[in-house]
């Protein structure tokens, strides 16, 4: 990993986020469409901005998985942080587990599966 000024390690980590958050976005809204806005119901919304907030709710705790410490190496550093803004984590352990990320074309293509298969056979591609 390269060394680098904080503050410009922060600034590139944000912009990362801040890019991630836009990609979910987009993989929200054409799910939404390919399911007739039966998600998001959308025609429904006025200027509510609960709406919003809890779809991007949603991202950020899936972004939470993606970005969180990948080992305890700076747990006393989280620690103090984390008292600073009056926070605690729920997880008896802050490392993630290595798991297999699915992609993104994954995720939407498991999402379009039929719930059930209408012949009445299982579906063995997972």
């Amino acid at each position: 990993m390269q060394k680098r000024e904080f503050k410009d390690a922060m600034r590139e980590m944000s912009e990362h986020f801040v890019t991630k958050i836009q990609i979910h976005v987009n993989e929200v809204i054409q799910f939404n469409k390919e399911k007739g806005d039966r998600i998001l119901e959308l025609n429904t919304v006025g200027m509510d901005m609960d709406h919003p907030k809890n779809v991007l709710f949603v991202i950020l705790q899936r972004l939470l998985k993606d970005f969180g410490p990948r080992n305890n190496k700076y747990a006393g550093m989280e620690d103090k942080l984390l008292d600073f803004f009056g926070l605690k984590i729920d997880e008896p352990s802050r490392t993630q587990e290595k798991k297999t990320q699915r992609s993104s074309k994954d995720r939407l293509a498991k999402a379009k599966k039929p719930e059930a298969d209408k012949a009445g056979t299982k579906d063995t591609t997972e």
